[in-house]
């Protein structure tokens, strides 16, 4: 059985014999092998993919969205390059401050980038990504006819995404993300956990868990939240000590490599961490402390 080559973590096969990446959905033509796909992960996603090297400062984890959403770069190149592909030509003075006609498909490429395909509409649909999740939006924001006005006002060729089409474009990036999230955390050996119990304005509650460790071989501190755990029954510590088991187990992280858990103190939650790692994991918050 031939082996499968882990690019494909991070892209989905299509039959016309292309595959879509699942970081910036971009289409990438296979011709049959992966020289193409292994192409544009170096080039555009080399950041995420892989763990960066030499810095020994505490920081957390990249934001891998903002990396794809640099307006600064256009399919990984300069901006500033896109259209410069006339030789220069240098002109006595006082004619040297004149500037060359374009041609008219430098004309139209800024605007028929929008159109879907285009580099412009895959940014704008990676940028509604990342709006949604990062302001707190309803996904249903893109039916809206405010924000539809808006977007045909910036960018009129731009074909909006369903509600559907977003909702299946953030699972697969979650998707992607989280593997190269675990695969992070399977670099270190020993972890901390902060945990803490909110509730909204609509007095629901809620279990926040977040992770810090070192890598193994750079020693560099990182830190990430594994997630924001909807608590639908009473607070006891058996059941927050099942919620702490259970995102340790999602994200495959150990018991064992548990050194220790920063709480806010309450009785239930300095119980539940006794039950889920034993005794004397628990360090009470300072902060806490001080109120």
């Amino acid at each position: 059985m031939t082996k499968r080559s882990p690019v494909w973590k991070y892209f989905e096969k299509k039959e016309d014999r292309t595959s879509t990446c699942t970081i910036c959905f971009k289409n990438i033509k296979t011709s049959g092998n992966t020289i193409n796909l292994n192409g544009h992960l170096n080039s555009m996603h080399r950041s995420i993919i892989t763990p960066q090297k030499n810095n020994n400062s505490c920081q957390e984890i990249n934001d891998p969205v903002e990396e794809l959403t640099d307006v600064n770069t256009t399919a990984g190149l300069p901006t500033s390059n896109i259209f410069n592909t006339d030789t220069s030509i240098a002109l006595p003075s006082p004619y040297n401050h004149f500037k060359r006609q374009k041609t008219i498909k430098q004309s139209f490429d800024p605007i028929s980038s929008d159109a879907e395909g285009g580099i412009k509409a895959s940014k704008i649909t990676i940028l509604i990504m990342y709006m949604i999740p990062k302001n707190s939006q309803l996904i249903c924001i893109v039916e809206g006819k405010g924000f539809k006005l808006l977007i045909k006002t910036l960018a009129p060729l731009y074909n909006m995404p369903s509600r559907r089409s977003i909702s299946r474009k953030i699972d697969i990036k979650y998707e992607t993300l989280s593997g190269i999230f675990k695969e992070t955390l399977a670099t270190s050996t020993n972890f901390s956990l902060t945990s803490d119990i909110w509730t909204d304005i609509q007095t629901r509650s809620y279990l926040g868990i977040t992770v810090h460790f070192a890598n193994s071989t750079t020693f560099t501190l990182k830190s990430g939240i594994l997630g924001i755990y909807d608590l639908s029954e009473r607070h006891t510590s058996e059941y927050l000590a099942e919620k702490l088991k259970e995102a340790c187990f999602e994200w495959r992280i150990s018991i064992d490599l548990i050194t220790a858990v920063i709480i806010d103190g309450a009785s239930n939650i300095t119980k539940s961490v006794e039950l889920a790692f034993g005794k004397n994991y628990q360090i009470p918050c300072f902060a806490h402390k001080l109120i």
